[in-house]
């Protein structure tokens, strides 16, 4: 594994070892890259991508080589590329909820004329499962045109694996009705990430002024849920907005999964 990562150039993530893989890529930096887009339309959709600083990761086992990616939009084939550049190779995608910048859109209502976003549907042509929470799985399938049948449900506990490794689902409304975060478990038990999307940010977390959101949701998700994980659980967002990650223990100390916050005082500070 680590020769196909030194082979590309990349250095193996800190967090990886003899068992577990990982790689953090950003939107206009390492994949859907402006300058390489093929065409006008890909270029402005790529344009987009580098705005929106999305994170998408791929998650793995690193003896077997295989791994998932999660929330791979803008440029799927690029992560696909840049899996198989490391020595892994895809066998399912995963979303952390259903918003265009995580899973993609048809175009049909959304940027006008050949901007369409390619994501998840990359992956179900390609014959591999993609999942998305229960909640939010028919209002996806028709937001990136596929049948509903052709995702795969995930509800809180649920576990994809992948290999000797397990991601765990953590259903985490707020954001979204169907936000999740996924807890990367290795087959020894030990808990090596978690991949928070729009739940958590380093110092902040995702909007709740969209429609869907829910104020009293994300906090009841992040002082009953987040909180709960281990101190010194890493943290990886879906947006490079406030940095490329954190801990569980630094968001206590000075995030917003400090114990002194009420929900009195958040609901006072989710208004201004």
């Amino acid at each position: 594994m680590w020769m196909s990562l030194l082979a590309a150039g990349a250095d193996p993530h800190p967090l990886c070892d003899a068992s577990f893989f990982f790689h953090q890529l950003l939107a206009g930096v390492d994949v859907a890259v402006p300058s390489r887009a093929s065409t006008p339309s890909q270029r402005r959709v790529f344009d987009m991508a580098k705005q929106m600083q999305n994170y998408m990761y791929l998650v793995g086992d690193a003896q077997t080589r295989e791994c998932v990616a999660v929330d791979a939009v803008y440029d799927p084939a690029g992560v696909m590329a840049a899996a198989e550049a490391l020595g892994c190779n895809v066998t399912a995608a995963v979303a952390t909820h259903f918003h265009y910048d995580h899973i993609g859109h048809n175009g049909q209502t959304f940027g006008g004329p050949g901007m369409s976003l390619p994501g998840l549907k990359h992956f179900i042509e390609l014959g591999l499962p993609a999942y998305i929470h229960s909640s939010e799985l028919a209002v996806a399938a028709q937001q990136i045109s596929v049948q509903a049948e052709q995702l795969s449900p995930l509800v809180d506990g649920d576990v994809v694996s992948v290999g000797s490794m397990r991601l765990r689902v953590l259903h985490t409304p707020g954001h979204s009705p169907g936000s999740i975060m996924l807890i990367a478990t290795t087959d020894d038990g030990q808990a090596r990430l978690a991949l928070s999307g729009d739940t958590v940010f380093p110092g902040s977390c995702g909007r709740l002024d969209l429609p869907g959101s829910s104020v009293d949701a994300m906090y009841s998700s992040l002082q009953a849920k987040v909180a709960a994980l281990d101190d010194e659980l890493a943290l990886f967002p879906g947006h490079a907005y406030s940095g490329p990650s954190s801990t569980i223990g630094r968001e206590k100390a000075s995030g917003f999964l400090r114990p002194s916050i009420t929900l009195g005082s958040w609901r006072r500070m989710m208004s201004r």
